[in-house]
């Protein structure tokens, strides 16, 4: 109880009556005496004043029912509840009146939310397409594996690894490309005259995983290499192609000193890269694409 004979309960109902102009003078100088002994109320209410006021200015702005604009801006919100001016030009505004409009908030934003446009899901919407990759970028994927593994890592001659081992390799697990590759072994072997096949592996190299088959040859190493696609990456329907394999274009290009040939396989990448001439590194990519890329299709 304060020192007026009013709990807190009863004090908001009746700061609720003087701002409704419903108290008697006695009841209205209690209320006068209490807020001058609580100045942070006051405070508090002058920052709520701030949000009273957007609200209206929205309403007035809106097309909404009637009926709600009326509670929002005479009863709710309105002069009679929360008036401008009261006992001197000194605005009240009680505390407990923050949830009142807290609620008038979420029943307008409510109603907007309902007459919001719904989407239809049989409508198919539109999608900008991010830009893809240049075909270089992409090819440099493949070129950037050889470099490393192959070229870096393999250097000088290479033990053979056997082909059951190639095999296991391919077979194993590995983050993202946990699949199983070894049906390519054959592929590549029977495809490819440039080289011995050697090393079959899975790599990790920049953030992402690779298939990598490494053959040897009098002229130097060569590489198969496979990747699962990431964001932007696509050698399908692009400018550039240097070849045409059953309908799967090529592209080519030199980088790092080395030649890089690649192709799109639905969800993977297939590159061949070395330093043999230009036609010898195509005709080898070209030789392996459309049986790759069947093998790939049931990964």
């Amino acid at each position: 109880m304060n020192r007026n004979g009013y709990d807190s309960e009863a004090m908001n109902e009746l700061i609720h009556k003087y701002l409704s102009g419903e108290t008697t003078p006695e009841e209205s100088r209690e209320v006068e005496t209490w807020l001058s002994e609580h100045p942070e109320e006051e405070v508090k209410l002058q920052e709520m004043e701030g949000v009273r006021s957007a609200l209206r200015r929205s309403v007035e702005n809106q097309p909404i029912p009637s009926e709600l604009r009326e509670a929002v801006l005479k009863k709710t919100i309105g002069s009679n509840l929360i008036p401008l001016e009261k006992s001197g030009g000194r605005a009240f505004r009680p505390s407990y009146l923050y949830g009142a409009v807290a609620v008038v908030l979420l029943l307008v934003i409510g109603w907007f939310a309902l007459q919001s446009p719904k989407v239809d899901p049989s409508v198919d919407t539109p999608v900008i397409a991010q830009e893809l990759k240049s075909v270089t970028e992409v090819l440099r994927v493949g070129v950037n594996d050889h470099l490393r593994c192959a070229v870096t890592f393999y250097k000088g001659d290479i033990k053979e690894y056997g082909i059951e081992k190639m095999k296991a390799k391919l077979a194993q697990k590995k983050e993202t490309l946990e699949e199983d590759f070894s049906a390519l072994i054959p592929i590549v072997q029977q495809q490819v005259d440039e080289g011995k096949l050697v090393v079959a592996h899975k790599c990790s190299f920049g953030g992402r995983n690779y298939v990598h088959m490494i053959l040897q040859s009098e002229k130097g190493k060569i590489s198969v290499v496979i990747t699962r696609k990431q964001d932007r990456e696509s050698l399908s329907d692009r400018e550039g192609a240097v070849a045409t394999v059953e309908g799967i274009p090529i592209y080519q290009a030199n980088l790092e000193g080395y030649k890089v040939a690649g192709f799109d396989a639905d969800r993977f990448l297939v590159y061949v890269a070395s330093d043999l001439p230009d036609e010898a590194n195509l005709a080898m990519i070209s030789a392996i694409a459309m049986p790759v890329k069947n093998v790939l299709k049931t990964i």
